[in-house]
C-alpha cells in the first residue's frame, strides 16, 4: 500500500493535506483504497479503560506484541495473532469500570507559534499561490 501511494506521488507535486487524500484515493485504479478524513470530533477517551491488552494470562502465553490484529467495537474488543484469521474475544479483567467514550478534545488542537509562523512562511515562498490560502488559514 505504501509503495502504491509513494509511486502514485513520485511525479507530481503535493502542496497541502487534501491533495494526498486524492492521491491515496487514485493510487490503485481498479480497487480504490477507501480514505476516510477525520477530524478532532473522532478521537475518544475511554474512562477507567484497560491498561493492558495482553491477551494471555500466564507465561508462555501470548503478549501485546504478538497481536496482529485489533479490532475494538460495542461488543467488546477482539484480536488476532496473525492476519487473515478469525478475530477472538480478548478476555479482560475489570471491564466493569469503563464508561461511555467522551470526546478527547473539545476543539481542533492548535499550532504552537513558531510551527505557524515557519508554515506561512514557506508558502509565501515555495507554495504556489492557488494553495497559499490553506497556510493563510491556519490557526
Amino acid at each position: 500500500m505504501h509503495a502504491t501511494i509513494e509511486h502514485a506521488s513520485s511525479k507530481i507535486e503535493i502542496f497541502t493535506p487534501i491533495e494526498w487524500e486524492t492521491v491515496i484515493k487514485t493510487a490503485r485504479c481498479r480497487k480504490p483504497y477507501n480514505v476516510v478524513s477525520v477530524d478532532h470530533t473522532f478521537w475518544k477517551r475511554f474512562p477507567g479503560a484497560l491498561s493492558t491488552i495482553r491477551p494471555g494470562k500466564r507465561a508462555g502465553d501470548p503478549v501485546v506484541t504478538d497481536i496482529r490484529h485489533l479490532k475494538y467495537s460495542k461488543d467488546g474488543i477482539f484480536y488476532s495473532l496473525t492476519h487473515g484469521t478469525p478475530l477472538l474475544p480478548l478476555s479482560v479483567r475489570g471491564l466493569d469500570n469503563i464508561k461511555t467514550p467522551v470526546s478527547k478534545y473539545k476543539t481542533r488542537i492548535k499550532l504552537n507559534d513558531a510551527k505557524l509562523s515557519d508554515l506561512k512562511d514557506l508558502s509565501k515562498s515555495i507554495i504556489p499561490l492557488r494553495h497559499q490560502g490553506f497556510y493563510e488559514h491556519l490557526v
